[in-house]
């Protein structure tokens, strides 16, 4: 009885079912992405620690102007594009050293990222949640240069 009547319901109401069917897809890949994204997203104090304690490398994957405009001490400029046509130096000695990946503003291309990363080997790759600004915000230093 219940059945028939929620198969009638739909049939009556299909725009309202396909809305429904619609919105938990978008939920459920909201949460599948917050999901992906929890395991490799760092604090700054966590960075702070795996950069002094564990000798991690940070990547700044800012263009060229914002990363001269502030950087991390000691961060190595590389676009995505280098990353994702493997055209970029970091040596194969840094391949157990953990990884942290700075951006701007937007994340959307950084689980693409991390898998290139380690396709090549690189198998502690993180991301300083909040990119850029949260270490600003944090009071962490950043060193400007001028080109």
């Amino acid at each position: 009885m219940f059945f028939q009547e929620m198969l009638l319901f739909c049939k009556n109401h299909l725009v309202l079912m396909l809305v429904w069917c619609f919105l938990l897809v978008i939920i459920l890949y909201i949460f599948y992405m917050n999901w992906m994204y929890s395991g490799f997203k760092i604090s700054c104090e966590k960075a702070v620690f795996l950069i002094n304690k564990k000798g991690a490398v940070v990547v700044d994957m800012r263009n060229s102007e914002e990363y001269y405009s502030g950087y991390i001490v000691n961060s190595i400029n590389i676009s995505i594009k280098d990353i994702k046509e493997n055209d970029f130096i970091l040596g194969s000695r840094l391949k157990n050293n953990p990884l942290i990946l700075v951006y701007n503003s937007s994340d959307r291309f950084l689980y693409s990222v991390k898998k290139d990363l380690n396709r090549l080997g690189f198998t502690q790759v993180y991301v300083l949640e909040g990119g850029i600004s949260s270490w600003v915000d944090g009071g962490f230093p950043l060193l400007n240069l001028k080109k």
